[in-house]
């Protein structure tokens, strides 16, 4: 079977302690058989494609994830970092993919959460300002009838703390625990 990894970042020989569970995770699916591609997605990224450690990585953004999609079969994509910017490729892709968010923090958390990594009152309005717009962002994801297949969470506090800070509840029968590797 062939997987696709979508992040926002994976390692590189110059970036070795980039997303390590990632990394980990990868290489358990290539021991299990599977074929895995992964994208690191951003704006900022130039389009390169490099090996690391045996792993196919494709850095870029949304044409370079707009052709993997729309050219190859995958059986499951396992999107990590989730954001408005990977939605707006992936919601072309439903109907051809199966996703699954891994939600491990960063993409659903509340400003509150993270008070104390503010600096300065910009920062901190920076911080208020983002946080609002992730929590509409959660909460439009929410009302998608099908998508994603399942929400994988690193513990079930990160759960319970996600459906506190949307308001919302995930659904039960979509929603999963798979602890970092």
């Amino acid at each position: 079977p062939r997987i696709l990894i979508l992040c926002n970042d994976f390692m590189s020989e110059d970036r070795l302690y980039t997303s390590p569970f990632l990394y980990r995770r990868i290489k358990e699916y290539q021991r299990k058989g599977a074929q895995v591609d992964v994208v690191a997605f951003g704006r900022s990224k130039l389009p390169e494609v490099y090996e690391f450690d045996g792993i196919q990585v494709l850095n870029g953004y949304v044409d370079e994830l707009s052709g993997l999609l729309s050219s190859r079969s995958y059986r499951s994509v396992g999107v990590h970092f989730f954001n408005p910017h990977m939605w707006s490729v992936i919601r072309e892709y439903l109907d051809e993919h199966t996703f699954h968010l891994f939600l491990h923090g960063y993409e659903i958390r509340n400003w509150t959460r993270s008070f104390d990594s503010t600096n300065s009152p910009s920062e901190l309005s920076q911080a208020i300002e983002r946080s609002f717009m992730l929590m509409d962002f959660w909460r439009h994801i929410l009302d998608q009838p099908n998508f994603p297949s399942s929400f994988v969470f690193v513990s079930d506090w990160m759960r319970r703390s996600a459906e506190e800070d949307i308001g919302r509840p995930f659904p039960k029968e979509k929603s999963h625990i798979i602890h970092n590797v």
